[in-house]
């Protein structure tokens, strides 16, 4: 049986608690293992002014870590080497 692979992707410019509150409902129903938040390095003032490291620490704040960084995020191809 495949296991499912859930991509959570965003620009997340900051990650908030709704952000999490959504991931937290896709780890509940597809489980933590299969799970990921997508994002870019994308930095462009003012909308979107954080890098992926900082995207990442921020996102760490509420205890997630399986982050993935993309060129495309939205674009589920621009995974498909990771996995």
């Amino acid at each position: 049986m495949l296991r499912p692979i859930v991509l959570y992707p965003g620009r997340f410019q900051p990650f908030c608690k709704h952000h999490a509150a959504v991931f937290l409902w896709a780890q509940k129903r597809f489980g933590k293992e299969n799970c990921w938040i997508g994002t870019s390095n994308k930095v462009e003032f003012p909308k979107s002014p954080f890098t992926f490291e900082e995207k990442k620490a921020i996102i760490g704040v509420y205890g997630f870590d399986k982050i993935l960084e993309s060129d495309q995020p939205y674009k589920l191809d621009s995974y498909n080497k990771k996995f």
